[in-house]
């Protein structure tokens, strides 16, 4: 299993997580309401992605989940490597 070390913020860890699987935000929407046990709205998920509130611990777990378990594909590892280059160029 790959180690994970989570550098990102909140909002931008589950934009990442999202980028990396190539979900749309409802598509990922479905995804974590899944796993959390509680409908995530669209528009909360795309909110909590611009730093516009607080996600909830479960969700964050949720979303380390989701992402620790799909790290060991090869692909979804380029991807979440393609997208942490590209938040950085947009950083700068």
């Amino acid at each position: 299993m790959t180690e994970v070390i989570w550098l990102h913020a909140d909002g931008q860890l589950i934009r990442s997580v999202r980028l990396a699987l190539g979900l749309s935000p409802s598509e990922f929407a479905r995804l974590l309401s899944s796993r959390y046990w509680s409908e995530v709205p669209v528009a909360v998920l795309l909110g909590w992605e611009a730093d516009a509130g607080k996600p909830p611990a479960g969700v964050l777990a949720a979303v380390r989940d989701v992402a620790e378990q799909c790290l060991d594909e090869p692909a979804v590892r380029d991807r979440v490597h393609d997208t942490s280059q590209e938040d950085l160029r947009e950083a700068t």
